[in-house]
């Protein structure tokens, strides 16, 4: 397969500057290869964001591009990258993935120096387009090593000398776009092709905000059900029915996007952009990214979404304003996070088991995979460390103010029937932080694994977010549906880290949860918010083991 980076004028030039938007073109081509690579090329482009990485895995070379008169090579690496060739399809197969990916979060403690030097930053592989079409692994990053780099030793993460990754890190930004290729040549033009793609997708990209505004059904052609229910891990049926009840209930909805980049990977697309929503009772701003795929007849459809809210624009569009930390950023600085927060998995695991070096349990077995919807549906990611202290908590809602997110579709905004608030009893003898929330964490993990809904649903603010669920009302409804189906059978935490300042907390824990018919373990995430004397989960998340 063979692609191309759209980075000059032209056509596309045009349509940018008449729409105002930066664009990039990422574009790939069939191309015979025995190991299923993907080849790109680069295509000069005045529109591009302020910077593409960009990873030649037959050169073993990281290349640093950024913005000036025109995109230009700002440095390059050593690298080493997987021992086996090809684009990754299955965990441990040892090879490094292929496509267009984002830098998440920047860990810099807990690692096993040996085999990831001082630091890494994570990227979101699999990301909507792998998992739609059933590839498997985890734990993608670019790290350091203990010693000097060789060629093509690595589990499938791409490695750098820790002087070489040092001086690298600025350029890793989350939501910085990281292209991984077999290998990839610079040319000088676009083709018409390249700028007749962008510009269809960036208008597809309109038609959709625009549908979704005028809470029109003409929104759900956009997506192909089948793709995004193996992206989402949660049936299309069940998002169109939130969407609709929303679209019934609310006045009005003001839905905006500028911004907009599209990329093409190894047989999809990526469009991202900033994106501002606003209904009668909720206001959200952020970046979304809508991964595309072809249909039969040549349309663009939209096979998988993530949402990262709160998060400005920075390395994502250029003149933007400087990029935030992460919303899932646990409220303590960075130094204070116990190693196992950073994903609880790891990077380019040895004999399949995680080597962060302060995992005090060893990692679950591996279970099948889930079909269909199971519990708990998430987002797959892990919880995203910052390099900066978290904001403080935000004066009207008492959680953390919204910033960068770790790129993993969370809330999208559609939210905004909030239901009354359920208090959780306050104990009767005061105790200290940490206890109270320990007897709050085994008693909300009893509610669940009873399945009894209303305690359950106690432990929850009224707009928690959960997996790409927001507000109270949307998880309750969709854990009635789900549990009716499948019918919690046990719920088992291990190794539980809490951290917390002030009326702020998290807790990172192991889970292994079993209903009638499915099974699963990894990592779930929880924040709590504490109001009125009450500490209530306001974020869950979950990263699956593989």
């Amino acid at each position: 397969m063979v692609g191309r980076v759209s980075l000059s004028g032209g056509t596309v030039v045009l349509f940018g500057a008449l729409f105002g938007l930066a664009l990039v073109v990422f574009a790939a081509r069939a191309f015979a290869q025995d190991n299923d690579s993907w080849r790109a090329a680069l295509e000069n482009h005045a529109g591009v964001p302020p910077r593409v990485v960009a990873v030649d895995k037959e050169q073993q070379r990281l290349f640093v591009f950024e913005q000036g008169s025109g995109l230009h090579l700002k440095d390059e690496f050593v690298c080493t990258t997987g021992q086996v060739a090809g684009d990754k399809h299955t965990s441990g197969d040892l090879r490094t993935p292929e496509g267009v990916y984002f830098v998440v979060q920047h860990l810099n403690s807990g690692l096993d120096h040996v085999l990831y030097g001082n630091e890494a930053y994570t990227l979101n592989y699999p990301n909507p387009a792998d998992k739609a079409r059933g590839k498997t692994g985890y734990g993608i990053w670019i790290h350091g090593r203990g010693e000097a780099i060789t060629p093509l030793e690595t589990h499938g993460c791409v490695a750098l000398n820790n002087d070489d990754l040092t001086r690298l890190g600025p350029a890793l930004e989350p939501g910085t776009a990281v292209v991984l290729t077999e290998s990839f040549t610079r040319t000088k033009e676009p083709s018409k092709a390249d700028a007749s793609a962008v510009e269809a997708l960036t208008r597809r990209v309109q038609a959709w905000a625009r549908a979704w505004g005028q809470r029109s059904a003409s929104m759900f052609d956009f997506y192909d059900a089948d793709a995004y229910t193996r992206a989402q891990g949660e049936p299309f049926a069940g998002f169109r029915a939130q969407k609709e009840r929303l679209f019934k209930s609310l006045a009005w909805i003001r839905n905006t996007v500028r911004d907009i980049h599209v990329l093409q990977g190894p047989g999809y697309w990526v469009t991202w952009f900033y994106q501002d929503y606003s209904a009668p009772n909720l206001s959200t701003k952020g970046v979304r990214r809508l991964y595309w795929s072809r249909d039969a007849k040549g349309e663009y459809r939209i096979l998988g979404m993530e949402w990262t809210p709160g998060m400005v624009s920075g390395s994502l569009a250029a003149g933007a304003e400087a990029a935030v930390p992460p919303v899932e950023a646990h409220p303590v600085s960075e130094d204070q996070i116990p190693a196992n927060v950073q994903a609880g998995m790891d990077a380019c695991p040895v004999d399949g088991k995680p080597a962060l070096a302060a995992a005090k349990t060893p990692a679950p077995a591996a279970t099948p995979e889930r079909t269909g919807q199971t519990e708990p549906p998430s987002s797959g990611k892990p919880a995203a460390v910052a390099k900066v202290e978290s904001p403080s908590p935000d004066a009207k809602s008492g959680q953390p103010a919204p910033v960068a997110a770790s790129g993993q579709p969370a809330a999208d905004a559609a939210v905004e029937n909030p239901v009354p608030v359920v208090k959780v009893a306050k104990p009767a003898i005061p105790q200290d932080p940490r206890k109270e929330l320990e007897e709050l964490i085994e008693a909300w993990r009893l509610a669940w694994e009873k399945g009894d809904l209303n305690a359950y649903m106690d432990f929850y603010a009224e707009n928690a977010v959960q997996g790409d669920r927001t507000g109270s009302r949307d998880i309750k409804q969709q854990k009635r549906g789900l549990w009716s189906r499948h019918k919690p059978v046990a719920v088992r935490l291990f190794d539980i880290q809490i951290t917390i300042k002030g009326d702020a907390a998290s807790a990172q824990m192991r889970q292994e949860y079993q209903s009638t018919d499915t099974r699963d373990a990894g990592i779930k995430t929880l924040y709590f918010q504490k109001s009125d004397e009450v500490w209530r989960i306001i974020r869950e998340e979950w990263s699956k083991a593989q």
